[in-house]
């Protein structure tokens, strides 16, 4: 587990805008197939919202509930940093983008902003253990800052047989 910080010039941050709502998350976004795409406003009470997304999304997956605990808690500290960090310039709160799909064993979750990106020696409140947290957790994070600005935290959740409950389809 741990942090990878890479600057991209193929990041860039996608603001998804559908219509459909997903889970009363209070968010706006869709599942395609097994994909969640989402995105919420980059205020504190969206923090929540977003864990109740993921949690939602991973128990329709069958996530054991030692795994659901490490993703919502990780993608809490993601959430919250976008919140903190990320807009703390704009004078109007930007968005927090949620993504997770499921491929090749395991379960990625991105959560991503538009806002001013990695910045070093900025003074800004809490801690700074979020990522750190977040990267203890996930099974690998990767840092994706934008040319432009933003940042993409992606997480990997190694989906081991027994923490993925397989569906079954009623015939």
């Amino acid at each position: 587990m741990g942090v990878t910080v890479t600057k991209s010039e193929q990041f860039a941050p996608q603001n998804t805008s559908t219509q459909s709502h997903l889970v009363d998350a209070g968010g706006t976004g869709e599942i395609v197939g097994e994909t969640l795409v989402m995105n919420f406003p980059a205020v504190p009470v969206s923090v929540a919202r977003v864990r109740v997304a993921i949690a939602a999304y991973a128990a329709r997956l069958g996530v054991a509930s030692a795994l659901l605990e490490r993703l919502t808690l990780a993608v809490s500290e993601a959430a919250t940093n976008v919140v903190l960090h990320a807009y703390d310039e704009a004078r109007e709160p930007g968005l927090i983008d949620l993504e997770a799909a499921v491929g090749g064993g395991e379960l990625r979750v991105s959560v991503a902003d538009t806002g001013s990106g990695l910045r070093a020696g900025h003074k800004s409140p809490g801690l700074g253990l979020g990522l750190a947290i977040a990267g203890e957790l996930a099974d690998k994070v990767e840092l994706l800052q934008g040319a432009d600005g933003g940042l993409r935290v992606l997480m990997r959740f190694a989906l081991p047989a027994r923490a993925f409950a397989r569906r079954e389809v009623a015939a």
